[in-house]
């Protein structure tokens, strides 16, 4: 055919359509084994390894495994405070009416056998907490409580710089953190915001130098976020706290279901273990000395004397009424476990008006209402 022709083109392009098209349709109907080529030749083959096993799932149980606590490591009570003893400061962190005030009134009473002079700073105070102390609940008082702190703070840097190096030991709780932070700012105990609020300054202050001076810190919060505590921007003064985990929130550090009535964990090196705090009960209900507590000097003005709750509850009488202290935990317990009143006094016996008394008293302590 003449190269010039005008059906030299057309007939190419039909000639390549067609052999696209017949390849194709053979590669759609022959199986993939028959389309492989013929294997090249090659060398002698070697001896066969022996065959994996083959893999087998595993049968799932549709019930999840519950956990053991003997699998769990766990700080006995004994354990829990000589630990809490090598820290200056302690966190206690847990969502409300979970037991963080009652663990923190225990420590305190131990800081007061101990012979720590205490003070309690307490937005939401109420009497017989904390051995009958008096506490520190007006922002304003709190607000010069805490500047009188941090004179104090400065008196004895001042002291240790001429050699001094004994100082008498002072515990100061933080209950209800959040609260007192957001509204302690002013130097006069307004809400008028400075440059560095009063309390941020006091928080930072006792978690970074005090504890060389022996100025110890408890601080009780829900939560543990630098924002609502105040300190944002100066979170590593948190990582001097030792902290322990109470309740909800201690199931969630250990990531575990419940495996007690009064779950709780402790981070040590990093690591959350459980631990107990049982006993913690019977040491929160015992009364503390008044002579304890830390006297604010007299110029900055005595706001812990001036405070209206004086010294209601400082009595040697159990706080609950004609309950011994093995019925206050067994009470403890079953309401904890979520029991109803019927089912306390069916669990405990007894006189049964004298038992719901008993059992609205303990709600009340534990924060739970009546």
């Amino acid at each position: 055919m003449d190269i010039n022709s005008p059906w030299l083109y057309p007939l190419i392009f039909l000639f390549a359509c067609s052999f696209v098209g017949t390849f194709l349709w053979w590669h759609a109907r022959t199986p993939a084994s028959e389309r492989r080529p013929a294997a090249a030749p090659t060398a002698p083959a070697r001896a066969a390894s022996p065959a994996r096993p083959a893999v087998v799932d595993r049968p799932r149980s549709e019930a999840p495994l519950e956990p053991t606590t003997t699998s769990l490591p766990t700080y006995s009570w004994p354990m829990l405070l000589d630990t809490l003893a090598k820290r200056p400061h302690i966190g206690i962190a847990g969502p409300s009416r979970q037991g963080k005030s009652v663990l923190s009134m225990a420590l305190t009473y131990l800081r007061a056998v101990d012979g720590h002079q205490l003070v309690i700073l307490n937005s939401h105070a109420r009497p017989n907490d904390y051995g009958g102390l008096p506490q520190v609940y007006d922002y304003p008082a709190i607000n010069r409580v805490m500047k009188a702190l941090l004179a104090e703070l400065g008196r004895r840097k001042a002291a240790a710089a001429t050699g001094a190096d004994s100082f008498d030991p002072i515990t100061v709780v933080l209950e209800e953190a959040p609260d007192v932070m957001s509204k302690v700012h002013g130097e006069d105990g307004s809400a008028a915001k400075p440059k560095v609020p009063v309390a941020q300054r006091f928080v930072g202050e006792m978690l970074r130098q005090a504890a060389k001076y022996r100025m110890h810190l408890i601080l009780v919060t829900q939560t543990t976020l630098v924002k609502p505590l105040g300190i944002e921007g100066d979170s590593e003064a948190l990582d001097n706290l030792l902290w322990i985990a109470i309740g909800d929130r201690a199931l969630e550090k250990m990531k575990s279901p419940v495996v007690a009535p009064w779950p709780a964990a402790i981070e040590w090196n990093c690591q959350w273990f459980w631990c107990d705090r049982e006993p913690a009960w019977m040491l929160s209900t015992r009364p503390i000395d008044t002579a304890r507590l830390w006297r604010v000097p007299d110029s900055m003005g005595d706001a812990v004397g001036d405070s209206p709750l004086g010294t209601m509850g400082t009595s040697d009488e159990s706080l609950i009424d004609e309950a011994t202290l093995t019925d206050v935990i067994l009470i403890t317990k079953l309401i904890l476990a979520g029991k109803s009143g019927n089912e306390i006094i069916d669990s405990l016996g007894g006189k049964r008006t004298r038992r719901l008394s008993q059992i609205r008293q303990v709600k009340q302590v534990l924060d739970l209402g009546a």
